[in-house]
């Protein structure tokens, strides 16, 4: 029965098999973040972001980093197994997560306490 390439759709209905890959002799290629990140807050101060998914538009993972244009990346490498295969997931459909700052640059101690609010703020939304 029919020969033709068979299309691959997500949940949102998006054929995926159409999406451009990331991906160029084995090595993922990323591009710059749009809109471009901080590289990094040279007052060791810390940004609290989310993770968000260009699919569905929800917010995967809450974090706080001192230098996001690098943390945005290494989420694909990173020690969470769950954030790691999602963000190669979207990698695989050549789709990035969104990284969205929503608070910072702010003293460690501030940061690490509005990661927290927010974390357990989304605990409760779900």
């Amino acid at each position: 029965m029919g020969g033709g390439p068979v299309s691959q759709v997500d949940e949102e209905g998006t054929n995926v098999s159409e999406l451009p890959t990331l991906k160029h002799r084995g090595k993922v290629q990323w591009p710059e973040p749009s809109p471009p990140l901080p590289k990094r807050d040279r007052k060791g101060r810390l940004f609290v972001y989310y993770l968000i998914c260009p699919v569905t538009h929800r917010v995967r993972y809450i974090g706080c980093t001192c230098s996001p244009h690098f943390r945005w990346r290494s989420h694909y490498g990173g020690k969470l197994q769950s954030t790691r295969e999602w963000v190669r997931g979207l990698v695989d459909l050549g789709l990035l997560p969104v990284m969205q700052i929503v608070a910072g640059p702010i003293k460690p101690s501030k940061a690490y306490a509005e990661e927290s609010r927010r974390i357990a703020v989304a605990k409760d939304e779900n």
